[in-house]
């Protein structure tokens, strides 16, 4: 009876030093684990977001063109308003005028009949010098 007892003590020792062994073990791969988590979570966070960065820094390059044009037609919309508040003051028509009745079709150089007509003008000589 007393080895019996003995035994069983023995067992029960073992058993608990075993399941100690394997608790420790578990609580070990269950730390590795989750810090090798937490350091590949983070390790994707920041690549993502260095991504989205470089993205976002990528399109607002692409895109300044487009904006910078934007802006310019802001600035003639509202020119264009200012000048329109001025023709009303002045009474002006904001209708083009009618197109002229002549015709340049017939010339074979359009250039040279309006210097032409233009009194103070003279044509540079083909000896010019520069």
């Amino acid at each position: 009876m007393d080895t019996a007892i003995q035994g069983e003590a023995t067992a029960k020792n073992e058993f608990a030093a075993a399941s100690r062994k394997i608790a420790t073990l578990f609580d070990s791969h269950r730390d590795t684990t989750r810090s090798d988590y937490q350091r590949g979570k983070s390790e994707v966070t920041s690549k993502y977001e260095t991504g989205q960065k470089k993205a976002l820094k990528d399109h607002q390059e692409k895109i300044k063109p487009v904006d910078d044009c934007v802006g310019i037609a802001d600035n003639y919309r509202q020119r264009l308003a200012f000048l329109a508040a001025d023709y009303k003051k002045f009474k002006l028509s904001p209708d083009a005028p009618p197109p002229s009745r002549e015709s340049y079709d017939k010339l074979n150089n359009p250039g040279d009949e309006l210097f032409n007509r233009w009194p103070g003008w003279k044509r540079p000589s083909s000896s010019c010098k520069g």
